[in-house]
This record gives structure tokens, C-alpha cells and sequence, in this order.
């Protein structure tokens, strides 16, 4: 059989499979509850304040307490901006009091977004 042959009996056979792809059928999936709460905040971290947009508002100094985690902290932190009516912090940063080792808070300087 020459591969001209083959190629020719390969085609027949290729052509005469049939197969059947089923079409996907998308279900409507109902949301997950979720909670947001009375006002949902949005706080924005920039690096530097030049990086702000113009016309953003100092809302001054935030500082909380160090928490059982870096992550804990940073949430208090974010809520306490967002308790003053906050859309942005810079200058993130941990607090030390004189003559410790260690952070004792997290700071950070609060605005409103234009």
C-alpha cells in the first residue's frame, strides 16, 4: 500500500466517524448572601501623597493599635479611615514608642478622594 493509498483510505475513514459534541448549557446559579454592611468603603493605599489625585482632603494622622496579626491591624486601620469618612491612606507605616523594639501601632495619613 503506497502512502498515497493510505492517506486516501485515511481520509474515508475520518470522514465516516461521526461524532457529537453536546452544547454547553449555562444554569442561572443564585448569588451567595453576603454582607456589606451600612456603607461599603473602598480605601485606596498610595505609595507617596504626590500620587493622589487633586483636590484630595487631609483627614490627618490614623493610628491603631498593633492586633494579634499584621493583617488584623491593617483591617482596624482601614476601618478607622473609613469611619472618618476616608477613600485613601499614605505613608504607611509602623509606629515605635522611644526605646522600644518593637511596633507598638499602625499609622497612616487619611484623605478624601475627590
Amino acid at each position: 500500500m503506497t502512502l498515497r493509498a493510505f492517506a486516501l483510505v485515511l481520509t474515508f475513514v475520518a470522514a465516516g466517524c461521526r461524532s457529537y459534541i453536546a452544547p454547553i448549557v449555562r444554569t442561572v446559579e443564585e448569588p451567595l448572601p453576603s454582607f456589606e454592611g451600612k456603607k461599603k468603603c473602598d480605601v485606596h493605599d498610595y505609595p507617596l501623597p504626590t500620587d493622589l489625585p487633586h483636590a484630595a482632603k487631609d483627614l490627618g494622622w490614623v493610628e491603631v493599635p498593633k492586633q494579634e496579626n499584621d493583617e488584623d491591624t491593617y483591617v482596624a486601620l482601614i476601618a478607622q479611615v473609613c469611619e472618618r469618612g476616608g477613600d485613601a491612606i499614605t505613608g504607611l507605616s509602623w509606629v515605635k514608642e522611644a526605646g522600644q523594639y518593637e511596633a507598638s501601632a499602625l499609622g497612616a495619613n487619611a484623605w478624601a478622594l475627590p
